[in-house]
């Protein structure tokens, strides 16, 4: 070719890659459409304002393009089934002779084999739409049974039969563990209306989308299967609708309300934001990764098909689906699952716990999220009965507390020191308590290194120990640890405090860190952001043996006599002034002239 030919043909090429990169930009913002403002209103947030995109169909998608936060509903999961093809997991069948090492040793299976899980398939961008600019649900006020026939029998409890009766909703047409569920042990009345307390109690979201009643009653005996009623229906602006179908008359109410789909959407927002200008960090990977969000989570099964909307979720592992909230960081992409709520199961003795609402609330959702900065940074372990995953957990529970108290992204600086309140647990300010970790809601936590509460096969009530010890680095305070030893020292502050916390747990932790290492982990952050002999590093280390970590000694305060100088030198316990400090170990620092006494600090 001549060089006439090569530079046409140059130009054609140009051409035709411009109209290929024309073309699938065009494509690309078909599919994500523009990022634009619409309202909502949250169970926790209240009313809002959320990043969405706005399609080309014109409706509204949780999906938030300039943070890349998707939030869904139920995306399809994968089935056990499906994991134990891969050969990493064992049929499970609970009878009543497996013990609670035999159920630990299942889920320690499944997470097993979760964590060579690749989850990309199952997550759907914009998978939530509106047709109008607002995000919002139902709220529940009442429910009214008039009449339930069966093959032209009827089938409504009297004084005389005393059935039992269960009465749930659940989302759309499918069976998930019920988001509202009410079960009457002796249905004598007729017509039978829940309202008032009943349903208060929970005050559970219906989806504007739409929901399935659903009445189980049992015989007599109570041994036959239960005669099952169903009716789907659609919530509208009346706040009343009423059921003449398959069998149910019936009355429910309504109120517009908080939706926990606005909650994670919008939480999340301030997540990253709270992390990408506060911490400078972009995502859980620092590289702008997409975070997922899914919200009414279906149950785990076993069934040949793959993961069904309405599979049963096994014992044990229920709480972690609707009752609870998960980080799933050994996923790719990691997911963040939050559910509904309802009643929690005790997971050492399977007995009923409180109710719950969602598990939306701001610092939940900042609590896992940072399980998943974690398994991008340190990589604690999470296993239950590890230091490690105490550790873990506990740093969710600092971030968590970090974001709380910020003022442009929590609710501010005199916000209590509590994970999970809101009136998260019925009846309960809250699920975890660091000023307190004794009397945390979940159940009470050790705030001492091995102290009481102390469990050293549980990670949820050792946490309490490095919870405590950043409340008193932040807030300081006075008292006396579970190993009669009396501390005393004044608080660095939260914004100092969160900037430790983060460089401790992003750069100095480790897989292999436990209680053992946690205290000189805290002390080199705070020596890079503040200096070894600084006021800050000092707190760290008094901070640590408050609770029992680190050096007996933990007054910070002990008057020694004979010493006439006041100078700023180190000196040994005897008052021999020292060229330079030691590298470890306790000694006196910038002492003070006072009486003739001089006040002694314990660094190491």
């Amino acid at each position: 070719m001549n060089e006439q030919t090569n530079k046409i043909q140059m130009k054609r090429t140009l051409f035709l890659l411009s109209l290929l990169i024309g073309w699938t930009l065009q494509s690309a913002a078909q599919v994500e459409g523009k990022l634009v403002k619409v309202k909502g209103q949250g169970v926790y947030c209240g009313e809002v304002e959320m990043d969405v995109t706005q399609g080309a169909d014109g409706k509204y998608y949780l999906y938030d393009s300039k943070r890349k936060i998707c939030t869904l509903i139920g995306a399809s999961l994968p089935s056990l089934d499906e994991l134990a093809a891969k050969g990493t997991l064992r049929d499970y069948i609970h009878t009543e002779d497996n013990g609670p090492a035999d159920d630990e040793e299942y889920i320690q299976e499944v997470l097993s084999a979760y964590k060579t899980f690749d989850a990309t398939k199952y997550l759907k961008t914009g998978e939530v739409a509106n047709s109008t600019s607002e995000f919002y649900a139902y709220q529940l006020k009442s429910i009214t049974i008039d009449q339930l026939t069966k093959d032209g029998q009827d089938c409504m409890p009297t004084a005389e039969s005393s059935s039992a009766m269960r009465i749930a909703l659940y989302y759309r047409h499918t069976k998930w563990t019920p988001f509202f569920e009410q079960i009457l042990p002796d249905a004598g009345e007729s017509p039978i209306a829940l309202d008032g307390d009943e349903v208060s109690q929970i005050r559970a979201a219906i989806p504007v989308e739409g929901a399935t009643l659903e009445i189980n009653i049992m015989d007599e005996e109570g041994v036959n299967p239960p005669v099952l009623f169903k009716a789907f229906f659609v919530p509208d602006a009346s706040g009343v609708t009423h059921i003449d179908a398959d069998g149910i008359k019936a009355t429910i109410t309504y109120e517009k309300g908080g939706s926990p789909l606005v909650d994670a959407h919008w939480g999340m927002m301030q997540v990253y934001d709270f992390y990408k200008n506060v911490l400078g960090r972009d995502s859980y990977d620092d590289k702008g990764a997409t975070i997922y969000n899914i919200i009414y989570t279906p149950g785990y099964s076993s069934g040949k098909d793959g993961m069904e909307l309405d599979d049963p979720m096994p014992r044990f592992l229920y709480n972690l689906a609707q009752c609870g909230a998960e980080a799933r960081s050994y996923w790719y992409p990691p997911v963040m699952i939050y559910g509904l709520g309802g009643q929690s199961l005790d997971y050492e003795t399977a007995m009923p716990g409180p109710y719950m609402r969602a598990f939306v609330e701001l610092s939940i959702m900042c609590h896992e999220f940072t399980h998943i900065v974690t398994k991008n940074t340190a990589q604690l372990s999470s296993s239950i009965p590890s230091e490690g995953g105490a550790i873990n957990e506990s740093f969710s529970d600092i971030m968590a507390i970090n974001l709380i108290k910020n003022d442009a992204y929590g609710s501010g600086s005199q916000s209590p020191w509590i994970v999970g309140g809101q009136g998260l647990i019925i009846g309960k300010d809250n699920i975890r308590n660091l000023e307190n970790p004794k009397i945390s809601g979940d159940a009470p936590q050790a705030d001492t290194y091995l102290g009481e509460n102390w469990a050293k096969h549980d990670k949820y009530k050792m946490m309490g120990v490095q919870n405590k010890f950043y409340y008193l680095l932040c807030e300081g305070g006075k008292g006396t640890n579970d190993n009669g030893d009396s501390y005393d020292m004044t608080g660095i502050g939260i914004d100092k405090g969160t900037r430790i916390a983060y460089l401790t747990l992003t750069k100095y932790c480790s897989s292999e860190t436990d209680f053992s290492t946690i205290g000189e982990c805290w002390q080199q952050a705070s020596e890079e952001l503040y200096g070894k002999d600084s006021a800050e590093t000092q707190a760290v280390i008094r901070a640590w043996a408050a609770v029992g970590v680190g050096n007996d000694d933990v007054t910070g305060v002990e008057e020694i006599n004979g010493l006439q100088t006041a100078t700023e030198f180190y000196y040994d316990l005897q008052g021999s002034v020292l060229q330079t400090p030691p590298s470890k170990g306790i000694y006196i620092i910038k002492s003070v002239k006072e009486h003739s006494q001089i006040k002694k600090v314990i660094t190491k």
